[in-house]
Formats: structure tokens, C-alpha cells, sequence
């Protein structure tokens, strides 16, 4: 039996890993979910359940080492960014337990975190990318690329981002956007493409799904797409990037092309579509961290459509569940 902790469990991120390494029947796996929220619907579908602290508390990481010690961890799979950095710094201390974490390098990290290092380390490396930049360094008033995005510098989903279209409306709304980067917007269809590499750096899949439907930064309609230039994209940016582990690269089909406008260190939120177009990543990945082959030729996924919409799951409070699967959930 191997065992796999994934953090940040309520999350849908995290419920899409843990469906993964549900469906498959390759490896027996037993799942220990940590999440700060002992309530969250996540800690019902795991076997095991632990109430995980603050990253930013001083007993984060030996909380985190215990854990995994003591449940013999094979795979550590962060899912809550701002664990990143310091998962990233200190990834040695886990593997010296024989725990693999899927995590990139300090330096990644921060390139793929902070939106205006991540325009700085596209630029570097020739990758098209939207012109951007930090009002903190440098005067908007010269700034000419409308209409144009303000977002935070560091941030998820689609809080605090607005498009402007003049000066004036860039000027009013940067007042309300923490620590915010400015960058041109781009007209064309908005992909993300899903990649992953295993330890050594060597990319294993690279799945590009088109984006026809947000709210609050969920995708709710989808669709896989085969397209080669799009596979290539992704495929070489994860070796430009050094990335190890997974990530999702978020772009613009523009009229002169594919530009990169943001990249995560880690799984997506509808990483259920690579699983339901036949690419099970999350179990890609867990053979990566046991030194066991991968047969995945990259490109050859399904095209698939998605509609997503919620559930919901309903107990007896007095008669808590031991596991989520005795609620009937598939």
C-alpha cells in the first residue's frame, strides 16, 4: 500500500488529484488529506484525515515532516500556493524520509508566483507573452497598451481583476487591487494547458483544454483540444521553465499567436478534463515518485467536452462518516 498526502483537501484542486488516484487501479494507494478546515468536504474521501496548521505557522513544516514520517508518505502533493516557496526550499528534509514532494525549485516557484516575475522570466527565455509591469516600479503614465488587465502580483482565480480601457479607468482602479501588475489585454480564445514532468525533469504529458466558461475563476465549460502547436507550447515551456512536477500554463490564442499570461505551479482545477480525455496524471505522477515506467505518448489524449455542475452530499451530523464512499460517491 503507498501512500500519498495531498494538502489544502476542500479544495477542488485537491478533489480532482484524489478522484485521479481513484479511478486508477494500478497502485494501491491509501490518501492522507490535510486541510486547516476540519469540516471541508475533502477530509470525507480520504483514508486518513489530519487538521493541517497555517503554512505561515512556526510549526508548519515539523507538523508537515511528522506527517509524513509517520505515515510513511511517498508523495507529497502540495495544492495551497502560498506552501509553495517553503515546500520548494526544504523538499531535501522530505526525500531523506523517502518522500518525493511535487514541487519545483525555489527560483521556479517565484518566477510562476509573482506575475510580473513571470512576464520578466518569459521575456528572458523569447516566450510571447503580453507586455506587463508593476506600478510600483514604474509610472503609468506612459503606459500605452489598452485596453489592458490589472490584477494582483500574487493571486488565484479572478479577484480583483478587471479590464480597462483608458488611463483614467486604469489610475481609478489600481487603488483597489492589491500590490497590482498592469498587462495589455489580448483578444482570442483563452486555453490552459495542463503539463507535467517527473523528477528528473522530463516532461510526460502536455494536455491543452480551450476555456469557454469561467466564473470566479472556475472553469464550468471546456473542452481538450489536440492541437500540436499547443501541445509543443506547453511541452517546451515546461523544459525552458525547469518545471518538476505539474503545472498548468494559462494563455491567449491571439491573432499573432499563443501568448503566455500566467503559469501555476502545481495541478489545475479542472484537471478532470485531462483525466476524462484518458490521462490520469495524478497517477503519472505517482509512478514518477516510485521509479516506475510511464507509457504515455505525449499528444495522445481524447477531445472531450465539459459541463460541470455542483453536487451536494448530505449526513446525519450525529453520525459522522468514516469515508466519503460510504455516502455513495463515485
Amino acid at each position: 500500500m503507498v501512500r500519498v498526502l495531498i494538502t489544502g483537501i476542500g479544495s477542488t484542486t485537491a478533489l480532482s488529484v484524489l478522484k485521479g488516484l481513484r479511478i486508477q487501479e494500478e497502485i494501491p494507494v491509501e490518501i492522507i488529506g490535510l486541510d486547516s478546515n476540519s469540516d471541508s468536504a475533502g477530509c470525507y474521501w480520504v483514508e486518513h484525515f489530519e487538521t493541517a496548521p497555517r503554512f505561515d505557522d512556526p510549526i508548519y513544516l515539523d507538523k508537515m515532516l511528522a506527517l509524513c514520517k509517520k505515515w510513511d508518505v511517498k508523495l507529497l502533493i502540495p495544492i495551497v500556493d502560498p506552501e509553495f516557496p517553503l515546500l520548494s526550499r526544504v523538499r531535501e528534509q522530505f526525500e531523506q524520509l523517502g518522500c518525493k514532494v511535487a514541487i519545483s525549485d525555489p527560483s521556479v516557484i517565484s518566477h510562476c508566483l509573482e506575475k510580473i516575475e513571470t512576464y520578466r522570466q518569459l521575456e528572458i527565455l523569447g516566450v510571447p507573452t503580453p507586455p506587463t509591469c508593476s506600478p510600483a516600479e514604474q509610472s503609468l503614465e506612459a503606459w500605452q497598451h489598452f485596453p489592458a488587465i490589472v490584477k494582483p502580483n500574487i493571486g488565484s482565480g479572478s479577484r480583483h481583476v478587471y479590464k480597462v480601457d483608458n488611463l483614467e479607468q486604469l489610475l481609478s482602479t489600481i487603488a483597489g487591487v492589491p500590490n497590482p501588475v498592469v498587462q495589455k489585454y489580448v483578444e482570442g480564445p483563452e486555453y490552459t494547458i495542463d503539463v507535467l514532468t517527473d523528477f528528473n525533469g522530463d516532461v510526460l504529458l502536455s494536455v491543452p483544454r480551450l476555456r469557454t466558461e469561467t466564473k470566479a475563476g472556475v472553469c464550468y465549460k471546456a473542452r481538450t483540444v489536440r492541437d500540436e502547436r499547443l501541445v509543443e507550447f506547453g511541452r517546451r515551456l515546461a523544459e525552458q521553465l525547469n518545471i518538476r512536477g505539474p503545472a498548468c500554463i494559462q494563455g491567449i490564442d491571439g491573432k499573432e499567436g499563443f501568448y503566455c499570461t500566467e503559469i501555476n505551479p502545481r495541478f489545475a482545477g479542472s484537471l478532470v478534463m485531462t483525466l476524462a480525455s484518458g490521462v490520469n496524471s495524478p497517477l503519472m505522477l505517482l509512478k514518477a515518485a516510485l521509479g516506475l515506467k510511464n507509457d504515455y505518448e505525449l499528444g495522445s489524449f481524447k477531445e472531450v467536452q465539459m459541463v460541470r455542475y455542483w453536487d451536494e452530499i448530505y449526513y446525519n451530523p450525529d453520525q459522522m462518516p468514516s469515508k466519503g464512499w460510504e455516502l455513495g460517491w463515485r
